[in-house]
């Protein structure tokens, strides 16, 4: 979902590096992140990607199809 929203928002992933000071290979990581890789985000870093893509949480790690805000 960090994929959808990031691209949703017009950003590319040098752009979000920058926002969050999260590293590119990071990032991509996260965007392609499955549910059977054994470690996904931190909640704080889940909570900082959340704000600068402009989503909630729950929506960001898939516990609700209503992202909070329109994207």
């Amino acid at each position: 979902r960090v994929l959808i929203a990031r691209t949703a928002k017009g950003l590319t992933q040098r752009e979000l590096v920058e926002k969050t000071g999260i590293t590119r290979a990071t990032i991509s990581k996260y965007e392609n992140y499955t549910d059977t890789q054994s470690r996904g985000p931190s909640l704080d870093t889940i909570i900082k990607l959340a704000k600068v893509l402009c989503v909630s949480v729950d929506w960001l790690v898939g516990l609700s199809n209503e992202n909070g805000v329109n994207l």
